[in-house]
């Protein structure tokens, strides 16, 4: 690997902090490209809704470390607010998810990439979440998961810490959650605070339409 990176000519990463340790392993020519998004696909659809605020979450086995990290958040604040349903597309941890009633949680299957978009703006999600385990794995990913929500309109917390706090403008364009008790926070304000909701969501889709139109 290491002698891969010094011969090629140049490697790409959407991550600076990514890019920082490919030249510290001997790479020359390094270069920052985000991930950039397919506005054509992304962007908002009106949804009939019910009564539910409903909370997302999307993800493969990778982040179980992640979930791990706010799961009793997330168990606490849905049995606090009858009005509040989690939506889980991707692997689910089911036990993790013992605490919270089987009527308050839906569940959805991966769809192919060309589908994923159309499928996941119908979930009809209101509040996104992006929890990250600090570690220099999670620090090395991009910040693709908030352009996803905020393209859609949809307000995110995201964990303190790279990608996310490198990206997000806190209460502008997200919220950066340091602990579990600004999770509860601002999960609770977002919840009970729909305009809130709509002018955080709608001032990150104009930064993402701003700067990450592919």
């Amino acid at each position: 690997f290491y002698e891969m990176l010094r011969q090629v000519d140049l490697v790409t990463t959407p991550s600076s902090v990514l890019a920082g340790l490919f030249k510290r392993h001997g790479a020359k020519n390094v270069k920052v490209i985000k991930n950039f998004i397919d506005l054509n696909a992304w962007y908002p659809v009106e949804i009939k809704k019910d009564e539910f605020v409903r909370i997302g979450f999307q993800g493969g086995w990778s982040h179980y470390e992640d979930w791990l990290e706010i799961k009793d958040v997330i168990a606490k604040v849905v049995n606090e607010n009858d009005n509040v349903k989690l939506v889980i597309m991707g692997q689910h941890y089911e036990g993790t998810l013992k605490n919270i009633p089987a009527e308050r949680i839906e569940l959805h299957s991966w769809a192919k990439v060309e589908a994923y978009p159309f499928k996941f703006k119908t979930l009809g999600i209101d509040i996104g979440i992006c929890p990250l385990a600090n570690n220099e794995f999670n620090t090395c990913k991009s910040e693709i998961k908030w352009e996803e929500y905020s393209s859609l309109e949809i307000p995110t917390i995201a964990q303190n810490i790279p990608p996310y706090n490198l990206s997000i403008d806190h209460s502008i364009t997200g919220m950066l959650a340091s602990d579990n008790l600004e999770w509860y926070e601002y999960l609770t304000q977002l919840i009970k605070d729909e305009p809130l909701r709509r002018k955080l969501g709608k001032q990150a889709r104009e930064y993402v339409v701003a700067n990450y139109d592919i």
